[in-house]
């Protein structure tokens, strides 16, 4: 097998797990924190300073962000070719699993002191950061997949940008102007729903790799 071949497919199958097991390991700490709740309150909380599963939460952030590393690295073995745009889409990748991987997950955040905790601080940079890469990966990839060559990829990619933004917007709204009640309660719930979309995107690039 070609190293460019064992990329791809390594890459592919590191794509399904980070999604597969961003979704299941959820599941998992969501049970073990008791009085958590998950509709109203931000996976972030998860790995907070006081929880019971931040271990669990940090080393699940490290292992993300080797699959989605690895992700990327197939990305690029089978995309390179196509140019400057590939190779930045690649970067984002990378971006994604630095912040929302490593960065996040052994940086807790501390609801008690808030910005006055370093980790606090660095925790919603480095998520800013990786949900930055996030955000900007389909509209790079409107150029690695242009609309004339990839019309269903194409009105894909401007489904997550419309859809991902705007349950992002929501999603931070909840904090600005947080609700016991309402919309902008369910924090929890359009992070959640934010994520889904974004992997699923994500999904269907690796399945595009193969190809």
């Amino acid at each position: 097998m070609k190293s460019s071949e064992f990329a791809i497919r390594a890459g592919f199958v590191s794509c399904l797990l980070a999604g597969l097991g961003q979704f299941a390991t959820d599941y998992w700490l969501v049970r073990h924190y008791p009085g958590y709740r998950w509709m109203a309150e931000s996976v972030s909380y998860l790995g907070q300073v006081d929880s019971p599963v931040k271990r669990e939460v940090a080393i699940w952030g490290v292992v993300f962000a080797v699959l989605m590393a690895m992700f990327g690295w197939g990305f690029y073995r089978a995309f390179a070719g196509e140019g400057r745009w590939a190779t930045f889409a690649t970067g984002m990748i990378l971006l994604y699993a630095l912040g929302e991987g490593a960065g996040s997950g052994l940086l807790p955040v501390d609801p008690g002191r808030g910005l006055n905790a370093p980790s606090h601080l660095l925790h919603n940079l480095f998520s800013i950061c990786g949900d930055a890469g996030l955000m900007i990966l389909p509209l790079i990839l409107l150029k690695v997949f242009p609309r004339n060559n990839h019309p269903a990829f194409f009105r894909w990619s401007w489904f997550t940008t419309v859809c991902g933004l705007s349950l992002a917007v929501l999603f931070a709204l909840t904090k600005t102007f947080p609700q016991e009640s309402g919309i902008l309660y369910y924090r929890g719930v359009w992070q959640r729903l934010y994520i889904l979309i974004y992997h699923l995107y994500l999904i269907a690039v690796a399945f595009r790799m193969l190809r």
